[in-house]
């Protein structure tokens, strides 16, 4: 108990710093304020340090902690989402060629943007087709409904644009992640790691 105490407050220290000279910066820039995501970011860290610690340790992954950082982790996605600078007018962009022409003028800033947006749920389709029993094609459904409404709330709520492009982008990353989850059991399973065979 001693011990997990001791990871826990040093890995809350090291969360700290890494957000402190890291990613407050990122977040300052591009979104507004939120002392709640700040903290749910921190703490994030903080438990990714803990349970791979623990993994080191003992070689196994604790189920309560992996639906801890899947929901902390889903929790900073919407806080990413809603958080960001307002905008000014409400947008939409149902051309997916227009990506072509942001290259061109924002070539590193569109290219960043491109992969976050790609995998930014891969994690929670790889949790999600795990934690939830059912085909793949009625959860892409789900899923699809689900980022319609996100791009929709954006746009009105004046926090993004309703873009195709990202539909596009987050779509093909959860994808990636629910066909990418036989591939991770097997892998674990092959190394005797109870990481995956504790989430079913």
């Amino acid at each position: 108990m001693l011990k997990k105490s001791v990871i826990f407050v040093l890995s809350l220290f090291l969360s700290w710093a890494l957000y402190f000279f890291v990613i407050s910066e990122f977040m300052i820039r591009f979104m507004e304020g939120s002392t709640a995501l700040s903290f749910a970011v921190m703490f994030f860290i903080a438990f990714v340090f803990y349970s791979f610690t623990l993994w080191v340790v003992t070689r196994k992954f604790n189920k309560l902690h992996i639906d801890i950082l899947a929901a902390l982790y889903f929790f900073i996605i919407i806080g990413l989402t809603f958080f960001k600078t307002s905008y000014s007018n409400a947008a939409i962009n149902i051309n997916p060629f227009n990506i072509l022409r942001e290259f061109q003028q924002y070539f590193a800033h569109t290219l960043i943007l491109t992969i976050s947006n790609l995998f930014i749920y891969l994690p929670l389709g790889l949790y999600i087709k795990n934690k939830v029993k059912v085909s793949n094609k009625r959860l892409f459904l789900s899923w699809f409904i689900y980022i319609i409404l996100v791009e929709s709330i954006q746009a009105a709520a004046h926090t993004g644009i309703f873009d195709i492009n990202d539909i596009i982008t987050n779509t093909l990353g959860f994808l990636i992640g629910v066909l990418l989850n036989s591939l991770v059991i097997k892998y674990f399973s092959r190394n005797s790691i109870s990481y995956m065979k504790g989430l079913q």
